[in-house]
Parts: C-alpha cells; sequence; structure tokens
C-alpha cells in the first residue's frame, strides 16, 4: 500500500484590496495552513507528498517565504517523505523575463523533485515494500489555446505497479469556476488506463470521481482565496492506494480564515452611508467571529443623485477595518438613476493595444524593417503575459 498527500499551498499571496499593513497577517494565514499540512505529514509520514501546482501564488515569491519552506520542506525529507512538484497557473513563468520557477529553488536545494517539462510526462520510480511505485507529472503549459487537450500527443503510458499522475488544469467532466472555463482541458480518454490516481490541481474546491480503475481527484485549496469560496471547507488529502486502485481517500481540513459576503440594500432616500452602516451594524450583531474575518460588503438595487452625494465609501470601510481583518466593498449590482447618457468603454488588454499598434506598423513596413517588428512584438507579448498583463 502506498500513502500519500497532496495539496495546493497558494504560498506568499498578493490581494491589492487589503491594505498594505494587514496583508501580512493573510499572508500567514496561508503559511499557517500549510504548517498543519506539514504536522499531519510529519506524524502520519505517507511515502509521497505531492504538490499538483500552484505551490507559491506568484512566479516571484518574497525571500523569507522560500526560506521558510526550505527548512520546512528538508524537515519533512529527513523524516523520509519523498516530494514532487508541478508547477500550476500562478508559479508557472510565462515568458524569458521571469525565466524560472521558483520549485527549481526548492528543487536544486534538494527540497523536492520537480517536473519542469510541460510538453512531456516527466516519471519517477520508486519501491514501497516492494511494489514498483511510479509517480509522473507534467507542468502547467501557459501557451495552450482555450479547449486544447495538454495530453494529447504525449505519450502518457506509466509503467509502475501503481501509477500516479500529477496535472494542473481542467478535466472533463469537471465544472470549472466561471473565470477558467476559457482554459485547456484534459479529456478523459487521454488518462491513460493503466493511472491509478490523478492528483490534480487548479480547482480550488475539493472534488473527485472515479472512472474505471483511475481516481481523478482534486486536493482543492488550503486557503479560501476569493469570495466565490467562503462556503467551501479547505484542506489537504490524504489517500491509499495499491495495484487494485485507491482505497482510501480523505480530505483533511485545515483551520482558515472566515470570509463573509454582507449584503445591504441603497435606501431610496435619506443618508445613504448611515442606512448602510445601520445595516452592518445589525450584520455584527448576529454574527461571533473567532478570529477578524475577511468580508465583502455588496451593494444592491440604485443610488439616486441625492442619495448618491451622500455616500461615503471612507467611512463605511473605517468602520468595517474596527470590526475585520479586511473589507472589499463589491459595486457591481450598483445601478444610477437620472443618467442621461451612458459612456460605452471599450477596454482591452494591454497585449490586444500592443497588437493593434503593431498592426499599423506592419502595414508600411517592409524586408528587414517587418522582420523587426515581428521580433519586437512577439518579444513584447511575451513580456507581457510574463506580467500577467493579458
Amino acid at each position: 500500500m502506498v500513502s500519500l498527500v497532496f495539496l495546493e499551498p497558494h504560498l506568499d499571496p498578493v490581494f491589492r484590496w487589503i491594505p498594505h499593513q494587514r496583508l501580512m497577517e493573510r499572508r500567514r494565514d496561508f503559511y499557517n495552513a500549510f504548517l498543519q499540512a506539514k504536522e499531519f505529514i510529519l506524524r502520519e509520514k505517507p511515502d509521497i507528498v505531492l504538490f499538483p501546482g500552484d505551490f507559491f501564488y506568484r512566479v516571484r515569491p518574497r525571500i523569507p517565504p522560500i526560506a521558510r519552506v526550505v527548512g520546512d520542506l528538508r524537515e519533512i525529507r529527513r523524516a523520509g517523505v519523498r516530494i514532487y512538484a508541478i508547477t500550476g497557473h500562478h508559479d508557472q513563468p510565462r515568458g524569458i523575463v521571469s525565466g524560472a520557477s521558483p520549485l527549481a529553488i526548492l528543487h536544486n536545494a534538494g527540497c523536492l523533485h520537480f517536473f519542469k517539462p510541460y510538453d512531456r510526462l516527466s516519471m519517477h520510480h520508486f519501491e514501497v515494500d516492494g511494489v514498483d511505485v511510479c509517480v509522473a507529472g507534467i507542468s502547467y503549459n501557459p501557451a495552450l489555446e482555450p479547449g486544447q487537450d495538454p495530453l494529447e500527443g504525449i505519450n502518457a503510458r506509466l509503467d509502475g505497479q501503481v501509477n500516479i499522475l500529477m496535472l494542473h488544469h481542467n478535466i472533463e467532466g469537471f465544472t470549472p469556476p466561471p473565470h477558467s472555463t476559457q482554459e485547456p482541458v484534459v479529456r478523459l480518454s487521454s488518462i491513460p488506463e493503466d493511472v491509478h490516481l490523478v492528483a490534480a490541481g487548479h480547482l480550488h474546491r475539493y472534488q473527485h470521481k472515479t472512472v474505471g480503475q483511475t481516481t481523478i481527484c482534486y486536493c482543492g485549496s488550503t486557503e479560501r482565496i476569493t469570495f466565490a469560496e467562503e462556503g467551501e471547507p479547505k484542506g489537504f488529502v490524504y489517500a491509499e492506494v495499491d495495484r487494485e486502485g485507491v482505497q482510501q481517500l480523505e480530505h483533511i481540513k485545515t483551520e482558515t480564515r472566515p470570509m463573509k459576503t454582507v449584503d445591504v440594500s441603497i435606501p431610496k432616500q435619506g443618508d445613504a452611508t448611515k442606512n448602510i452602516l445601520k445595516q452592518l451594524e445589525s450584520f455584527f450583531s448576529q454574527w461571533n467571529f473567532a478570529v477578524p474575518p475577511l468580508i465583502r460588503v455588496r451593494l444592491n438595487e440604485t443610488f439616486t443623485r441625492p442619495v448618491l452625494r451622500t455616500y461615503r465609501r471612507d467611512l463605511i470601510i473605517a468602520y468595517m477595518l474596527e470590526r475585520c481583518l479586511a473589507v472589499k466593498l463589491d459595486e457591481e449590482n450598483v445601478s444610477y438613476a437620472g443618467v442621461q447618457h451612458e459612456i460605452e468603454v471599450q477596454l482591452e488588454t494591454p497585449i490586444r493595444q500592443l497588437e493593434r499598434y503593431a498592426e499599423k506598423l506592419l502595414k508600411k513596413a517592409k524586408g528587414e524593417e517587418k522582420e523587426l517588428l515581428e521580433k519586437a512584438l512577439e518579444y513584447g507579448k511575451k513580456a507581457l503575459m510574463e506580467a500577467g498583463a493579458w
């Protein structure tokens, strides 16, 4: 029997809506969730630990979290546990400027085995109680088109007696969140029949299903990242696998900071700020949080001009910051009465703006000048993709 733990820690996150002076506390939440998994691993001593992408929240994490996890992972390795990792959306570089994933640092430091290639399957064999175990993985490929299958055209046959595959993509049969519907998709037919467990990353909610002898399991994130996850339990997965398939699959929950959405209505008349604060006061009188929560205040209905003049975002935020770690004011559902003309603003990504500008220049360019412009466009797009300017 092969025992393993797999998780997505998303260490060293960035949230632009959290005040800078409180961001460090939120980052500690993610590290504390990782430490809970570490304590479980050191206590249970599984044969393998897997990180199926998004070990870090970004390609360039700060030095302190890297230094901490080097010590943590070495402690796990000293306990005789093998560690493998692939990149995910967050910790895979998208161009030549970043150059390498931070997982390469952990690999070179001897903390884990990093399956770096994203265009072929990497494999590693070892024995557990005389059983040949094959762990394989393919890192996230940022160059794939929506709907494209990351395993298409790849020899994905695993030849161990127990076979475990790490992926970080949407997988057919699982419902992705709205923001990730236009992404590559692994078809079920592309997953080799000889795989006993697919340890999957990317979707933040724990979920699993079995197809034939193959169990596909998303471990989910160890901490909540968006308010879409506020009702979801978070944690990591413990599994036991033998030659017949997965014999045990358990979601081990982590202690996380509470996230809560508060829906408030805009008054039709009177002082909007006083009315909203009264609604928020009523909310806090009904809830008792053990630790300061993360709150999203979602405004609904319509602002008239007289009421809009009484709306003070700064006072609402100041009131909330006395009662929670951070607050996000969500005005997406708000409409405005009495507006005569709506101005339609066509927003474009920086990449599209660069393409439009280059297209104008390329129409006039010829020969060597055209070749130089095409190369400049290619390098410019790579730099913008790496910076997240999609």
